[in-house]
């Protein structure tokens, strides 16, 4: 069994460039990682804020439509408050001309 050596011993055997490559490569192993890390956190939280925008953007063009339908809706069909307002003109003009019957005769009883 071979017994464990210090690191002074072990770059003896294997050589100082080796270990110097060793230490390199490691290292930027290391870089490379946090480095990755933080771009898929990054892609992440992009991809999440562009999924955001696109629902809100097709919420948007929800509205729209609902907006489109509900003027064409109130261009080309009969608008009920319109109708009343209508009557309601009407009716007031029956009263009033019922109430100045209803005056004249009073008075010219």
């Amino acid at each position: 069994m071979r017994m464990m050596t210090t690191p002074n011993e072990r770059e003896f055997e294997i050589g100082m460039d080796e270990a110097w490559k060793a230490n390199l490569k490691e290292m930027y192993d290391d870089f490379h990682n946090a480095a990755m890390a933080r771009i898929t956190r990054s892609q992440d939280a992009y991809d999440a804020l562009v999924a955001q925008r696109m629902e809100h953007l097709a919420e948007i063009h929800a509205q729209k439509i609902r907006h489109a339908d509900f003027a064409l809706n109130k261009q080309w069909n009969l608008n009920e408050t319109d109708l009343i307002a209508a009557n309601a003109v009407t009716s007031g003009s029956a009263i009033n001309a019922a109430i100045s019957r209803h005056v004249q005769d009073s008075h010219g009883s």
